[in-house]
């Protein structure tokens, strides 16, 4: 079953019921058995009514359809073969056949196309109906299978797997799978974890500029226009850009991403901007790619499915946005220098736009903090953007940042107070120990008395311990009673040649009669 339709929309008015347009067909069926042919009118897509029907073998001939409503209006013909199937008859002679199709008194003309009808549980007479969005028709089956993720239905050709377009890298498809479109944003891997992103928000209205004048063999001055929509999303992709004629009565409109129109000034006639010859270079985006990023360029591709004998490939537009944080101006778009009508071959066009939209947003990696000295108690942190600055929006600097902060003279004092400490206690640690260093002398030189001045033969001892009370004994001595100073002095002067000191020692009688004195009292 195969499904043909023509749309239609009357031109006369409403109040004029006698005959708003008339459709004429010729066809002919040629049938062995029960086919059928019906023609059936509808006012939507879903919903067609039968008009008329044939069944079995017949003739060439005409029929005509009165419409009598001013709406527009699908036809639909329809041919059946008969449902019972028998061995010995061949059904490949069935056929119906359509002559020619004239429809009257139609606004923009006529446009009539073929296409087969998807398998269905339906079995009415209306169940002819395409596949579902994003599903594609399989050929020998007439099934309808699902197209891979991100992939949009080729309108022109809906048969097969070929019908899936992939969309381009960073582009998304739109809900109803037939076409993919970007959402303003663009992110660019720069490093492991380090990630630029762009926002192209800005620059998704359409935006139109000229190129330089030029002249005719007559004098006469034109330009060339060019309207041009970057991105934008589902909302935003029906205000595309569009280029008209408003000289001939046809006032054709032309619409996509990038297109062109001839402008003459106002001076020439009487209206404010003659704009003729519109036609379009990209209506359908591509990719959306890096270039290069150490310059921050990004280009936006689309292309355009209008074929001409020296395009036959279509024509297409390579926009490229160049980063310039101090151009405050949307619309500072420039035509390449070699081909100042933007394109050197007529089918591929490039453009450079350079904005401060164009550039990365700004993140933390592109400011850094200066930190002051510390004043009486204070210092200040600061940020400063990385120069050149090659980002805009995004990020801002953060408030410089006060904290208190202890100075240098601070550190300097606590380490002269610290160094005294250490000396003081290093000094009294030396005369500690050169005090308990005198005792041990004045203890070896007893020793050496009491042994009967023999060399290599000490006095026998009870113990080798220090008697009880010994200690108390020795410090009663001369050398206790006498200041610091003085026996340093009396050290000096009583050390013998032979390097031994003379210490005064008391006898033992003398010290037997202390005694006893003692114990008297």
């Amino acid at each position: 079953m195969f499904l043909c339709y023509i749309r239609a929309q009357s031109t006369a008015k409403d109040n004029d019921m006698s005959e708003l347009s008339q459709i004429t067909f010729v066809f002919e069926t040629v049938c062995t058995a029960d086919c059928k042919f019906y023609f059936l009118v509808g006012y939507s897509k879903w919903n067609n009514y039968l008009v008329e029907q044939w069944k079995g073998r017949n003739r060439k001939q005409s029929y005509s359809y009165l419409i009598q409503s001013n709406n527009t209006v699908s036809f639909t013909w329809t041919f059946q073969r008969a449902e019972e199937f028998s061995m010995e008859r061949n059904i490949s002679t069935d056929a119906a056949k359509i002559y020619s199709i004239h429809i009257t008194n139609v606004i923009g003309g006529v446009a009539s196309q073929c296409r087969r009808c998807a398998v269905t549980s339906d079995k009415t007479e209306s169940s002819c109906v395409p596949c579902p969005p994003g599903h594609y028709m399989v050929n020998a089956t007439g099934a309808c299978e699902s197209c891979p993720p991100n992939t949009y239905i080729r309108a022109s050709h809906p048969v097969g797997k070929a019908a899936c377009v992939q969309c381009g890298p960073n582009t998304k498809r739109n809900r109803a799978h037939t076409a993919c479109l970007s959402d303003c944003t663009f992110r660019v891997q720069t490093g492991e974890e380090a990630v630029q992103t762009y926002d192209f928000s800005p620059l998704s209205n359409v935006t139109g500029f000229t190129s330089s004048p030029r002249f005719t063999n007559r004098g006469l001055r034109y330009f060339h226009h060019f309207n041009l929509n970057l991105c934008g999303t589902e909302v935003r992709y029906r205000v595309a850009a569009s280029c008209v004629d408003n000289v001939t009565e046809s006032g054709k409109v032309v619409k996509g991403y990038v297109c062109q129109s001839t402008v003459v000034p106002s001076d020439i006639r009487s209206q404010s901007m003659v704009s003729s010859q519109p036609f379009i270079i990209g209506d359908s985006l591509i990719e959306i790619c890096s270039i290069n990023r150490k310059t921050h360029r990004v280009c936006d591709l689309c292309r355009s499915s209008d074929t001409t004998q020296a395009c036959k490939q279509g024509r297409s537009a390579t926009v490229r946005l160049r980063c310039n944080p101090t151009t405050n101006i949307k619309d500072g778009i420039m035509l390449p220098s070699k081909c100042s009508e933007g394109t050197c071959d007529g089918c591929t066009f490039h453009f450079l736009w350079e904005s401060q939209h164009a550039c990365p947003l700004c993140t933390t990696d592109h400011y850094r903090e200066i930190v002051s000295a510390c004043i009486q108690g204070i210092q200040k942190t600061t940020y400063v953007w990385q120069q050149p600055l090659q980002c805009y929006g995004g990020e801002s600097l953060p408030p410089q940042k006060v904290s208190a902060c202890v100075t240098l003279d601070f550190w300097l004092k606590f380490g002269v107070s610290i160094g005294l400490i250490a000396a003081v206690l290093l000094i009294s640690i030396s005369c500690y120990f050169w005090k308990k260093t005198r005792k041990l002398q004045y203890k070896y030189s007893r020793l050496m008395m009491t042994s009967g001045g023999k060399e290599c033969e000490l006095p026998t001892a009870d113990s080798c311990a220090i008697m009880e009370g010994e200690d108390a004994e020795d410090d009663l001595m001369d050398l206790t009673h006498k200041s610091f100073f003085t026996k340093i002095k009396s050290f000096s002067r009583e050390r013998t040649s032979d390097g031994f000191d003379s210490v005064p020692l008391k006898s033992s009688s003398r010290h037997q009669q202390e005694e006893e004195e003692e114990e008297e009292d």
